[in-house]
Parts: C-alpha cells; sequence; structure tokens
C-alpha cells in the first residue's frame, strides 16, 4: 500500500471501521500512553493531516484535516470526522466504526510518539501526541 493509500486508509478508516463494546487494555489516562490526542501527517502528503483522539473508556474520534479547505460546517467531506471504538493489544490496534474492524500493527508507542502501520506492518504513520 503507498503511503496515500496508507493515509487515506487511516483516515477513512473510522468512517468504515462502529460503535462496538471492545475496551482498550492497559488501564486509564496514565496507565495507558495510548489515551490521548495525536496529530500525523505524512511529508509526501502535503497539506493533509489525520488526527486521532482516544479515550479512556475505548472509544476514539478521527479527524481528516485538509489544508486550505475552509472550516464551515456546512461543507461534508466523507471521512472528514469519525467515532468508533478501538481496543489496543501488546503490538496492534484494533479500530471499529460502523460495524466493520480495522486490525493495524503498533511498531511504536511512547508518551510523546506513535508509529502505525497497516496489518502486513509496511506503511508506516508516525504521530505526535498534542
Amino acid at each position: 500500500m503507498s503511503r496515500i493509500g496508507m493515509a487515506f486508509a487511516l483516515g477513512v478508516l473510522a468512517g468504515v471501521v462502529g460503535c462496538g463494546s471492545s475496551s482498550p487494555t492497559g488501564g486509564g489516562p496514565k496507565g495507558n500512553p495510548l489515551v490521548g490526542t495525536w496529530e500525523g501527517s505524512d511529508p509526501g502528503l502535503k497539506g493533509i493531516t489525520l488526527v486521532f483522539t482516544f479515550a479512556a473508556d475505548g472509544k476514539y474520534t478521527q479527524e481528516t484535516v485538509i489544508e486550505g479547505l475552509p472550516k464551515d460546517p456546512n461543507v461534508k467531506i466523507d471521512g472528514g470526522k469519525q467515532e468508533g471504538t478501538y481496543k489496543q493489544d501488546d503490538k496492534s490496534l484494533t479500530l471499529s466504526a460502523q460495524g466493520k474492524e480495522k486490525k493495524l500493527t503498533l511498531k511504536e508507542l511512547t508518551a510523546a510518539k506513535m508509529v502505525l502501520a497497516g496489518p502486513d506492518g509496511k506503511d508506516e504513520m508516525t504521530f505526535k501526541k498534542k
């Protein structure tokens, strides 16, 4: 999968991936570095930023921000802002939304940096905690 494909897969993922009953592992905000807001962009995809917010209760929101577009609530962009649930394991992050699930490889997770990759472990995207 190309970098563009990875970014759009992650960006649209939350839109095609519904609320389920999954819950995170690893404890609450103090015990789980995933909890919080993460921002990632790919140098090859100028002007596109993905923002994930993970809550301690197993819910997440994802927003695709495209530079230069008006922040008008009447402008709808497919995949713009989505909500769902997540489950975190040692080396994976499973996102669920709209009755579909997507399992991503969690290559690195620290208090300030997260690296996600496709299910095959390729096409990495780095996120920084806001």
